[in-house]
């Protein structure tokens, strides 16, 4: 996905409508791509006009988990992808699976750089 990049108001409002899409199948539901967010502990967060944050919602819902709630290292910056300051990109999977790896690969193709993650299905999931 690729959520707008001028505002955290229709940022928080596609949350929503993530969190809603979640809840509405039966099967899991992996959110990936450029949020054009960092949870508010993050530098650089940003706040829509009632205060909140987009990654703070989705986080918050229990729907979804992320393989980095702490500050991200500069190798885990993911924007711009020359000199990456922000991380913005995001793999955000069912709170009940497991990320065995997550990392940010380096790359000049796109202005953002891209994230891989391995993962871990609960025992006893559907495939």
């Amino acid at each position: 996905m690729h959520l707008d990049h001028r505002s955290e108001d229709i940022r928080v409002s596609s949350a929503g409508m993530i969190i809603e899409a979640a809840e509405a199948f039966e099967i899991p539901l992996i959110a990936a791509g450029d949020f054009y967010s960092a949870p508010s502990a993050f530098l650089d967060s940003e706040r829509s006009t009632s205060g909140q944050n987009a990654m703070d919602v989705l986080m918050e819902s229990r729907r979804f988990d992320v393989n980095s709630h702490k500050m991200p290292s500069h190798n885990e910056m993911t924007y711009p992808s020359i000199v990456p300051a922000q991380a913005i990109d995001w793999i955000l999977i069912p709170a009940d699976w497991r990320s065995a790896d997550y990392r940010v690969i380096p790359s000049h193709l796109s202005d953002h750089r891209p994230v891989i993650a391995d993962l871990e299905l609960p025992i006893g999931s559907r495939e």
